[in-house]
């Protein structure tokens, strides 16, 4: 505070400092305390507002932190990672139809991040809709052709979808991506 007093028109690169130290040393609520006084000083830029969301999502606040993502998509509704990390709280706080609508927002902005496609179908094989699950989890390893976890809930969706082929099809991907998962689905389809 007193070097801000000495140099006020500095104030907001000094709470952007303290904001980066607080968040690196773990030390979140005085993080959240310089990131609200950034963005009293700015309060139009959603960076700000992202970043405080951040804080408050290593805090588990998710309440705070939907409302500071919010805010964000109310300033700029192209930021894509606002809807993303909406998906990841909102999966979080298992609500898996609200997870998986943020997550088509953000690949609406960013149809390459095979992640997001995880996320849909991972969503969707959470609320039993394994018909629906395929598409994204195909487009997951379409991108990501390693992706074992996506291989591995494809395996799972086709397995219950009573498609044993293509189910023994993601097993065998699957030992040579990663065996431990492998023979989890295997022990799973032979149940």
């Amino acid at each position: 505070n007193k070097l801000i007093k000495l140099n006020p028109k500095d104030a907001a690169t000094y709470y952007n400092l303290l904001f980066r130290l607080y968040d690196k040393s773990k030390h979140f609520d005085k993080a959240v305390e310089a990131g609200k006084e950034i963005i009293a000083l700015s309060p139009e830029n959603p960076n700000h507002h992202y970043n405080l969301a951040m804080i408050y999502f290593k805090k588990e606040d998710y309440p705070q932190a939907l409302e500071s993502l919010q805010k964000v998509l109310s300033l700029n509704s192209q930021f894509s990672q606002a809807y993303y990390n909406i998906g990841l709280i909102r999966f979080r706080q298992e609500k898996h139809e609200q997870a998986i609508e943020a997550f088509k927002q953000f690949t609406q902005l960013q149809p390459k991040n095979p992640d997001a496609y995880y996320n849909i179908g991972a969503g969707y094989l959470k609320l039993k809709k394994y018909e629906k699950a395929l598409s994204p989890l195909q487009k997951a390893v379409e991108l990501k052709p390693d992706y074992a976890v996506a291989h591995y809930n494809l395996g799972i969706a086709y397995y219950v979808l009573k498609d044993q082929f293509s189910a023994n099809k993601e097993y065998e991907k699957l030992t040579s991506l990663d065996p431990q998962l492998a023979q989890k689905l295997k022990e799973i389809m032979e149940k």
